[in-house]
């Protein structure tokens, strides 16, 4: 596991909420893994990564975010759907195949 993603999850359990939590499994028909964080916050971490993470070649983001994808949890999509676009220059057609 990179340690980028290990610092996230970290964050991530730390700030967790079980409030938010039972309130977002509400929210949703299907089953959802979440921490218990609101979009705003989670927004913010993802930022807090971002510089660090573009200085990484494409493949190692794309891996980065293949793992956070994984883990099956809400939080964690959305900060890797939240560095995705900010790697658009970056894209070529074999790409897609990723997405």
């Amino acid at each position: 596991m990179d340690d980028i993603v290990q610092q996230i999850r970290s964050i991530l359990q730390e700030r967790a909420d079980p409030d938010i939590a039972a309130s977002g499994r509400r929210f949703f028909k299907e089953e959802i893994t979440v921490y218990g964080m609101k979009t705003a916050e989670v927004t913010k971490i993802a930022k807090s990564f971002l510089s660090t993470v573009l200085k990484r070649e494409k493949e190692e983001i794309f891996s980065l975010c293949e793992e956070l994808y994984a883990s099956g949890y809400m939080e964690e999509s959305f900060i890797a759907s939240a560095w995705l676009p900010h790697l658009k220059d970056r894209f070529q057609e074999d790409d897609i195949r990723v997405f």
